[in-house]
């Protein structure tokens, strides 16, 4: 019992760390910790597929990943510990639009689609931060 809150408790303190949940209260991020589980990832193994049915996104916390819309051209992005990818198909509920291969070893944070969806439409706090963080990346590419 012990071991599991102090895994609980290192998880929530991950997530405190991550852009998209820094402004959530304890009790927030408790929730959001419920649903996800650490994954690793080899450098060179697909994350996620094109094509594919959206059942989880990630936040990557070590090592990059790269972005592919087509199998062995060059990574439309690139990206870094913080961020967060895969997160579209699960909000529209489509498939997979791109391929995400690691690049080199990586850890990250898999988060279970449905199980996201519902706290989004039961909690505001992580809705509105999911958006913000979702605008901020938008508007990065704009302005690239």
């Amino acid at each position: 019992m012990e071991e599991r809150f102090f895994e609980d408790l290192e998880l929530m303190m991950v997530l405190k760390s991550i852009p998209m949940f820094n402004e959530l209260d304890f009790e927030t991020l408790y929730q959001v910790s419920k649903i996800a589980d650490f994954k690793n990832a080899a450098a060179g193994e697909a994350v996620v597929k094109k094509g594919e049915t959206s059942q989880s996104f990630y936040v990557l916390l070590e090592g990059r990943v790269g972005v592919y819309l087509v199998e062995g051209a060059k990574a439309i992005a690139c990206i870094g510990p913080g961020e967060i990818f895969g997160e579209l198909g699960i909000i529209d509920q489509k498939e997979r639009t791109a391929t995400v291969r690691a690049l080199e070893d990586a850890m990250m944070l898999e988060f279970d689609g449905a199980g996201f969806l519902d706290l989004l439409v039961k909690n505001s706090a992580i809705a509105f931060s999911v958006a913000k963080t979702i605008s901020r990346r938008l508007r990065s590419m704009l302005e690239a």
